[in-house]
């Protein structure tokens, strides 16, 4: 393998935390890595009018019937809001000309809250909502914007949904969050990226972009990372999940129906209180590495504590439909991710998040499977299933992957040398490294990490920058086994993948080698060829093979007879003569692929060419197809049939049928009154030809129609036909006792 040097310049930059804006208009700032967009256009369109319609600091949002958000309220209690009146919704748009969509690896959509409003209620208090951003594409005035010409939208151009807001934990300054990862990395390319705000009630006000405060302006913060240009992104649900609980622990959640598990320990570990969930994702790729994996559910109740719950690995050897508490896998060892849900208004509808990507990338699967038990010791929560009825309460993993990672190799000469310059150069994720020497070595042995596959690195390259050391010792070779093959013209000779290398001091290595491809040209060539070999791990002159290539003197190409009407056997290989130093030569055979043969080549007697391909040279040959008539028979060559039965051993049986059987395997054994023996005479004539006759020997076909079978399906038939010599029987008499044996 050979490396590429790069001379890298690092520049770091540190900036302050808050964002200096001069102005309200829209505007961008880049700190390493992290793109903060304010929007370009901002306000919100009311299907009635609004007291706060002429502040252009604020952006109201609230809900209506008449304005349905595709997320119901998720609260397993029931819809208990009040009578609903007007609906809110803000519109933004950000600026996509800086933003590289396929390196993003995050973006937040942040505003911050004026206050908590009645919007869209009687008089009750603002209850726990949810706000959630959909994508669109068309243009939009922030000055002419009305309910009836904002652009609509709909559940499939969901781009993400909030945690829960509530009077109790949004007043002012709080800042809500929304991400949008997944959806500005699924549309690149974009000049702007617009989005219209629901509510699914209530509702609060947020400061617009024409705040006197620039610090509470709404951003859409974008951080980009290099590393990411060319990653997948993946969305989708889980591949089961359900619960266990150990006072019914012979019941299956899954099958009763219910769309909730239930995570709760309240007794710790007592009776009938032990409640653990059970999830299972397939990633979309194995064998990469994941910059991002992340499972999110949503909260539908709680009960009066504050709870963390773990996510425990676990067997994925079970089924959703059989889970129970007793069949359910150990839960042991530590959390692969945790997730907080805190006691309050807001905890319903929250959404938690798992965040297994080190977990994954750190015990890799060969099918991307992943099972994890959810586990608490207090309190209870309630979270939606795949069997949500809405598909926004449903279950997530999302994904961020890619194929490549930076690899640093610094080289260290064994016994406390001098470290050698650094290389970097681009690696297979997953994949073992085998380096090679420092260039100024004649040869060398990495001492450092010695496997049983000689010179396979144990390091795995992961993702980010991985720093690997490589301790090496000094060793100059003297030579090699010496490497001799021989191969037909045209044929690509078998070459060793390991060669015996023989060091100054006596000692002798076995090392992987790779050989140089042998140009067609050389191979169609009779001759010596010398075919260059590098071996892994060492740096010196390449290593050699000698490859003796022999000519190809003749090659046999037989006649294909066949009969009008039926397609010919064509042979798969011919037989070559190559030269071998011998005055005969020896035989080689040759891969060869015919032309198709049309119907009309062996629809009449005659002769055709047909053409073929040698595989290895792709040299065209040409075979004689002779197409014979078939001969017939008629009945009138059939002198005499007639069967004979052991059982009415002294009476003929010249009937319309023949009738044979006997025991399975023997031409003359018989099955005790039961043996049938069928007995034919034809017509002569057909004298075989002199085996020295160019002449085709006659072929006679004895065809026999079978009228019946008596077979329970087990038995497997053997019919013998045996020549007779005599011919003095006749149909009317002939029977068991007076047959010839």
């Amino acid at each position: 393998m050979k490396m590429k040097k790069f001379l890298a310049l690092v520049l770091t930059v540190t900036l302050a935390a808050s964002v200096l804006v001069l102005s309200p208009a829209a505007t961008s700032v880049m700190a390493a890595g992290e793109l903060t967009l304010t929007p370009l256009r901002d306000g919100y369109a009311a299907n009635t009018a609004s007291p706060d319609a002429e502040d252009k600091t604020i952006l109201e949002i609230g809900y209506h019937p008449d304005n349905p958000l595709p997320v119901d309220t998720g609260y397993r209690g029931g819809d208990t809001r009040g009578v609903l009146r007007y609906a809110r919704d803000i519109l933004l748009s950000f600026d996509g000309t800086e933003i590289n969509a396929g390196a993003v690896s995050s973006a937040v959509l942040k505003l911050t809250v004026v206050q908590a409003k009645n919007i869209g209620m009687n008089g009750s208090e603002c209850e726990s909502v949810n706000i959630a951003a959909y994508g669109f594409t068309g243009s939009w005035d922030e000055n002419s914007r009305a309910w009836s010409n904002a652009p609509a939208v709909a559940a499939k151009d969901l781009a993400g949904i909030s945690c829960s807001l509530s009077k109790d934990n949004s007043g002012q300054g709080t800042v809500m969050t929304i991400d949008l990862t997944d959806y500005i990395r699924r549309n690149p390319g974009r000049a702007t990226y617009d989005f219209r705000l629901k509510a699914s009630g209530s509702g609060f006000n947020f400061y617009s972009k024409e705040s006197p405060d620039p610090a509470r302006r709404p951003v859409l913060v974008i951080k980009q990372d290099p590393e990411l240009e060319g990653s997948e992104t993946y969305s989708g649900g889980l591949d089961a999940d359900t619960y266990t609980e150990d006072s019914d622990d012979n019941r299956n959640k899954s099958m009763s129906g219910e769309a909730y598990m239930t995570i709760a320990n309240t007794g710790k570990n007592g009776a009938n209180c032990r409640r653990n969930g059970y999830i299972k994702v397939k990633l979309p790729k194995p064998g990469v590495w994941y910059d991002k994996a992340v499972v999110t559910l949503r909260a539908s109740d709680t009960n009066n504590a504050d709870m963390t719950i773990s996510a425990t690995p676990v067997s994925s050897d079970w089924d959703a439909k059989t889970l129970t508490y007793a069949n359910a896998p150990k839960i042991s060892g530590d959390a692969a991710a945790t997730a907080p849900l805190p006691h309050s208004s807001a905890s319903i509808l929250n959404f938690i998040t798992f965040d297994i990507t080190d977990y994954v990338n750190s015990h890799p699967s060969s099918d991307g499977v992943y099972s994890f038990a959810l586990t608490s010791d207090t309190a209870i929560a309630w979270l939606h299933t795949s069997r949500a009825e809405l598909e926004a309460n449903k279950p997530k993993l999302n994904c961020i992957y890619r194929d490549m990672a930076d690899v640093t190799l610094h080289y260290v000469k064994s016994g406390g040398g001098e470290m050698k310059d650094a290389e970097t150069y681009r690696a297979p994720v997953g994949r073992r490294i085998t380096p090679d020497c420092p260039p100024t070595l004649n040869g060398c042995y990495f001492s450092t990490g010695a496997t049983a596959e000689r010179n396979a690195f144990p390091y795995i390259v992961k993702g980010g920058k991985n720093d690997i050391y490589l301790v090496y010792e000094d060793k100059t070779i003297s030579g090699w086994d010496e490497i001799s093959v021989t191969t037909v013209q045209y044929e690509a000779p078998i070459l060793p993948d390991e060669l015996t290398v023989h060091f100054q001091g006596g000692s002798d290595e076995v090392y992987p080698v790779t050989w140089s491809q042998i140009s067609a040209e050389d191979l169609a060539k009779p001759g010596v060829i010398k075919v260059m070999g590098t071996l892994q791990g060492i740096a010196s002159d390449a290593v050699t093979a000698t490859v003796t290539v022999q000519e190809i003197t003749g090659i046999a190409i037989p006649t294909v007879t066949t009969v009008v009407g039926s397609y010919p056997a064509l042979p798969a290989q011919l037989t070559a003569t190559v030269d071998d130093g011998t005055e005969e030569g020896r035989p080689h055979s040759l891969a060869v692929v015919w032309d198709e043969v049309p119907a009309s080549a062996y629809s009449e007697a005659g002769t055709y060419t047909v053409v073929g391909t040698i595989v290895s040279s792709g040299n065209k040959v040409n075979l004689t197809l002779l197409v014979e008539d078939e001969v017939t028979t008629s009945d009138s060559i059939v002198l005499a049939d007639a069967f004979t039965m052991d059982k009415e051993n002294l009476s003929p049986h010249n009937t319309n049928d023949l009738r044979i059987s006997g025991k399975t395997g023997s031409p003359t054994g018989a099955r005790a009154d039961n043996a049938r023996r069928t007995f034919l005479r034809f017509k002569g004539g057909f004298e075989p030809k002199p085996e020295n006759d160019l002449d085709p020997i006659v072929t006679v076909n004895v065809r026999l129609w079978f009228n019946s079978i008596s077979n329970d399906g087990t038995v497997t038939y053997k019919i013998y036909a045996i020549p007779e010599e005599y011919d003095d029987w006749e149909e009317e008499t002939l029977t068991w006792n007076n047959a010839e044996d």
